[in-house]
């Protein structure tokens, strides 16, 4: 036995059906953003790398051997333009990508700092 009666399912309507911010007075400018790419090798593991005390089996690594990245700032009229970018093929990708970033985020950060006084 029921005890509510069924219900009638409700198809939005074309009209709403899309959702779209509008509220843009409420957003905030970025002054930076970061593209990058990681670029990576596919080495196969051997039996011994393999073994695992997990259920899952593994069967390949990914060794980064690369990288690329932009860093793109807004100037004084709102505006974005390259700031600098920085591009790398070779032995420790990993390890020297972050090393930039880092040096790129001082830059970003005093950039900053000395925008706000």
């Amino acid at each position: 036995e029921l005890n509510n009666a069924p219900q009638i399912p409700k198809v939005p309507t074309m009209e709403k059906s899309i959702k779209e911010f509008k509220n843009y007075k409420c957003m905030q400018a970025n002054p930076y953003r970061i593209f990058w790419d990681l670029e990576c090798l596919i080495e196969k593991l051997t039996p011994e790398e393999n073994a695992q005390l997990t259920r899952t089996e593994k069967l390949q690594r990914h060794k980064p051997c690369g990288y690329s990245y932009v860093v793109v700032g807004m100037d004084s009229f709102g505006n974005y333009e390259i700031t600098s970018y920085d591009s790398y093929r070779g032995p420790n990708a990993l390890e020297r990508f972050v090393d930039k970033l880092e040096e790129e985020l001082a830059e970003i950060k005093a950039d900053l700092y000395y925008l706000r006084k």
